[in-house]
């Protein structure tokens, strides 16, 4: 009985052998005649049913050739690893599977790593690979020195994905330092370095490495252009946004510019030259430089002479504020009344036409600019109608009084007539022109009135929004 048994169970095993082989045949069988992709399933399905691991190892070797004929990134991924972590696999086959895993766990991240993701500091999962297994691979013996600066620069990218910047700082440093980079990678390392200093606020070594590029002779003009405008950025937002900037400071940012517009021209980039010069009126503005705000707004107004051009309009409205800031109003109210014409951003332009004809004196045209801005801002929610309607209020009191002084004195100079005519004499005054007899003919200006810009807006809780929105270049 006992033999019987035995018989049996070994006459089950040898099937089941039998069964496992001919799965296995089958698998590979089928394969010659399928899609490319779906030879790569079938390899893995055969690997999976046979316990020979020489067997397995030749399978998962021909899908894995495949797999980087066709580009297959997941299947790469998957054998790359598998193969790397197969017994008795030789060191350098190893070697080649690590690297090819980690030049394709990079590509793959990048390429699904959006502008987004990385700016609001979300952490990138690159198929479980960390920072930790590039430094790991990059210590391997007999890497050669190839795939030692491939390695380091995408660990250099990994790292600033992760904003592990002080890392980062280090390993670009030793990038630079050797011989083997190209042209277009050191550029790009000096590049890269900024903005990482810059993120730290370190404006000295952010300045310092754009210098250093665009030291390189080799630069190409285009780039030349983008690193001045760039080092123009670099002092703005370092300088100028943040801090309180010196003579020094600003003269660097408006020279980096300059220099971009200059070389702009000279090589018949016009959208580089009005990238650079809108950077230097944004810089100005921010920096309360009037005189250069409005002088720039002028040259790049001529130079985009298209009405319809948004940029051209706000560059308008810049300059109409900047004139007023100036105390030129005369020349702010020929822009606004310009902008009017074009029906630019109505309610702000009735705002500030308004401002402009108050400014200089003409209160009648303020109100009526004024009515009209309110009828403009219709249900906005902000304070805007009500200080629009206070300032109506406030004319038509001023308006009124003059009215009422005017006809008292016209009366008055018609009655001191009618007595000279009587006495037959010359008449006294001429009633319809101002005179000297008339107190209150020539009293322009309100005794509360602002006599600047600023003052004018210091006085006022909810102030117009003169600058229309700004150019918002950015």
């Amino acid at each position: 009985m006992k033999h019987k048994f035995l018989l049996t169970m070994t006459l089950l095993s040898a099937l089941s052998i039998s069964a496992v082989a001919g799965e296995y045949e089958n698998y590979i069988k089928e394969a010659e005649g399928a899609s490319l992709e779906k030879r790569i399933e079938l390899w893995l399905k055969a690997a999976d049913s046979t316990a020979d691991n020489t067997k397995k190892l030749t399978m998962y070797r021909q899908a894995y050739e495949l797999a980087k004929r066709i580009n297959d990134e997941k299947s790469i991924l998957y054998l790359a690893d598998t193969i790397y972590k197969f017994p008795g696999v030789p060191e350098a086959e190893k070697q080649e599977a690590r690297y090819q895993f980690l030049v394709v766990a990079r590509n793959s991240a990048r390429r699904t790593l959006n502008y987004e993701g990385r700016f609001s500091r979300l952490r990138i999962v690159m198929d479980g690979v960390t920072p930790q297994d590039y430094k790991d691979f990059l210590k391997t013996p007999g890497i050669t020195p190839e795939r030692e600066k491939k390695i380091s620069l995408m660990l250099a990218s990994i790292l600033h994905d992760y904003n592990l910047w002080y890392q980062e700082i280090e390993l670009r440093k030793k990038l630079l330092e050797r011989t083997d980079l190209t042209s277009t990678e050191r550029q790009d390392q000096y590049l890269i370095l900024s903005s990482v200093y810059l993120s730290m606020n370190n404006m000295a070594d952010s300045v310092k490495s754009l210098r250093s590029l665009l030291a390189i002779k080799s630069l190409t003009p285009d780039r030349r252009i983008r690193t001045l405008i760039i080092l123009g950025d670099t002092f703005r937002k370092g300088y100028g946004w943040y801090y309180y900037p010196n003579a020094e400071q600003y003269k660097e940012m408006s020279d980096s510019y300059k220099a971009a517009m200059d070389l702009s021209a000279k090589r018949r980039r016009g959208g580089y030259y009005n990238q650079a010069l809108l950077k230097m009126i944004e810089g100005a503005h921010f920096l309360e430089k009037s005189a250069d705000v409005v002088k720039l707004c002028n040259r790049y107004i001529n130079n985009n002479k298209l009405v319809d051009g948004s940029t051209w309009k706000k560059a308008k409205t810049l300059e109409g504020t900047h004139l007023l800031k100036l105390n030129r109003y005369p020349e702010a109210i020929a822009i606004f009344e310009d902008l009017y014409k074009y029906k630019h951003d109505l309610a702000n332009t009735c705002m500030s036409l308004g401002q402009s004809y108050y400014l200089n004196d003409d209160f009648s045209m303020a109100l009526g600019m004024y009515d009209e801005a309110i009828v403009e801002l219709g249900m906005d929610d902000s304070a805007r109608p009500r200080q629009c309607k206070n300032w109506c209020n406030t004319l038509r009191g001023l308006l009124g009084k003059k009215a009422r002084l005017d006809a008292a004195y016209v009366a008055r100079a018609k009655r001191l007539n009618a007595e000279a005519k009587a006495a037959g004499k010359a008449p006294v005054v001429k009633v319809n022109t101002p005179d000297s007899l008339n107190p209150f003919a020539n009293q322009k200006v309100p005794k509360k009135k602002p006599k600047t810009m600023e003052d004018l807006m210091k006085s006022s809780d909810d102030g117009p929004d003169l600058l229309g929105g700004g150019l918002n270049l950015d």
